[in-house]
């Protein structure tokens, strides 16, 4: 068992360097090992990604008076798909976020609050935020753009990228 356990190990780490998606071949090899009935490398499937999206104020502007729709590397309006089980949410700020007062940036797909408002005097570069609410997953129940809401103050500069990531389950189609 435990030389199953260091293949399996060693499939899903060279599976997880490529990108976090394994092939039909790790599949294969994985499910070669179990019995029958497990199919473990089914369950392993494609279904982890990241969503990227990107808040310029140079194109987006800093009004708190509504959801800004963010951008991503090459497509406008990032999408998550229904059924997502958002796990992680990084920010990375690429251009000093400043504003006119304590402004607070929350970000949602679609209605769903991904992360509580957060102060942009915590942003420092690249750094992981915490799920609203503390959550440790949140599964949308409908597909949902990735908006910004700002709030307390307008902003006045800067850039941020946001990296969501986030799971399918083996039945959901991921876009």
């Amino acid at each position: 068992m435990k030389m199953k356990f260091l293949v399996l190990l060693l499939l899903l780490v060279s599976a997880s360097a490529s990108a976090g998606m394994t092939t039909d071949n790790n599949r294969n090899q994985i499910n070669n090992l179990f019995p029958e009935k497990l199919k473990v490398g089914d369950k392993i499937n494609n279904s982890r990604a990241v969503l990227t999206g990107l808040y310029d104020f140079s194109v987006h502007t800093g009004s708190s008076a509504a959801a800004i729709n963010i951008d991503g590397i090459t497509t406008a309006n990032q999408t998550l798909p229904a059924g997502a089980i958002v796990t992680n949410v990084y920010v990375d700020e690429l251009t000093n976020v400043t504003s006119g007062g304590s402004a607070t940036v929350k970000l949602l797909a679609g209605e769903t609050d991904l992360t509580d408002a957060t102060a942009i005097a915590s942003f420092a570069g690249a750094d992981s935020v915490a799920l609203a609410s503390s959550a440790t997953a949140i599964k949308l129940s409908s597909a949902g753009a990735l908006n910004v809401v700002i709030a307390t103050a307008d902003l006045t500069a800067g850039k941020i990228r946001y990296y969501v990531e986030y799971f399918l389950a083996d039945d959901t189609p991921n876009p």
